[in-house]
């Protein structure tokens, strides 16, 4: 978690498609922790980010603007997704982009029926993949939330 809004070149799109540029707010302090070990300066973030299920067949972090800060999510291991068929996983990621959703914005998106739509979401909610918002799930304001562990 880091306070404040991305600083300019950058926006909350290039963090999330791992283009940004790094940037120090605070260059000295920067150094500072890179000298005691506790920092890189080497500018490889961004790669190191977009490159980790390739290379390691680690998730992708998840990065989004929530409560005045910039917040990076390293989601669970990919073993509980491996139980997702394709569409399931296209269906999970959507999910993960935004937080939250309802089963008729995800059938929306998708363009299925409700029973489909409720069927992907009951799936990942039995692999606690995701949860729910406490609303009850009769109710029009439930929502499916994105758990990241």
């Amino acid at each position: 978690r880091s306070p404040g809004k991305p600083t300019s070149p950058n926006t909350i799109e290039k963090l999330q498609n791992f283009t940004a540029t790094q940037y120090s707010r605070n260059g000295r302090l920067a150094n500072i922790f890179n000298k005691m070990g506790f920092m890189e300066e080497a500018e490889i973030g961004m790669e190191t980010f977009k490159t980790l299920q390739e290379k390691h067949n680690f998730p992708s972090p998840v990065i989004k603007y929530q409560d005045s800060s910039v917040v990076v999510i390293f989601p669970r291991s990919l073993d509980a997704k491996r139980d997702l068929n394709d569409e399931e996983l296209k269906g999970y990621e959507y999910i993960q982009s935004l937080g939250e959703v309802s089963k008729s914005e995800y059938a929306e998106h998708f363009g299925y029926d409700d029973k489909k739509a409720y069927r992907h979401l009951s799936k990942m909610k039995k692999l606690e993949l995701v949860g729910d918002n406490g609303e009850s799930p009769k109710s029009n304001n439930y929502k499916y939330v994105y758990k990241a562990d």
